[in-house]
């Protein structure tokens, strides 16, 4: 008997509990009650299966030539605690990501429900998106007070993946909120196509 064999899982049977070989495993997914197929050729369907998953609502910013420069980004993973490395993704539409790319150092903000206005703002066109909001600078990079997490990074690789550009960014500093506050503000998300926090 092989290693795997010994772990095979039992069964109920009518004469009772029975090993069977790891070799029969059927791996076939169980159909699940309120599930639907996706054409993945549909952009809308998928995009509405893809809201399903809840999304950290992130900003990217940075003074650029003087003036502030931020767009709300599609995706932020962290990748690697060493080195320190997040990855964002943006549209390969985006006008704003080629300017926050020569930035030097990039702002990025995971928002928190104290930022709720900052969304709002960010939904105006480029030239609007910074009116009225109070930020703090590091250097050239932007940052909003309140959200979950502060970083401030640099660009370390670019992949186009597809419609998105991911960017692979290197941590330099990082602030979060202290362990011991009680009150911590809870992330905004974005999840079925809304707004929301992480519970």
């Amino acid at each position: 008997m092989t290693l795997i064999d010994s772990y095979a899982p039992a069964r109920n049977t009518t004469r009772g509990l029975e090993r069977i070989s790891a070799h029969t495993w059927d791996f076939t997914p169980a159909p699940r009650t309120g599930t639907q197929p996706v054409d993945t050729t549909d952009t809308k369907a998928l995009r509405r299966a893809f809201a399903n998953v809840p999304t950290p609502l992130a900003t990217a910013a940075a003074l650029v030539d003087g003036r502030p420069v931020g767009m709300v980004l599609g995706s932020f993973v962290v990748h690697s605690l060493e080195p320190a490395l997040v990855s964002v993704s943006i549209q390969t539409t985006s006008g704003t990501w080629p300017q926050l790319r020569n930035a030097g150092r990039i702002g990025l903000s995971v928002l928190s429900e104290n930022n709720r206005h900052v969304i709002n703002n960010f939904y105006r066109p480029a030239h609007e998106r910074f009116d009225s909001l109070d930020y703090v600078t590091h250097g050239e990079a932007i940052l909003f007070p309140d959200a979950a997490l502060h970083i401030t990074a640099d660009v370390a690789e670019e992949v186009t993946v597809g419609d998105h550009v991911m960017a692979v960014l290197r941590v330099h500093d990082i602030h979060h909120a202290a362990e011991e506050q009680l009150d911590k503000p809870r992330p905004l998300v974005f999840h079925q196509s809304e707004v929301t926090t992480a519970r």
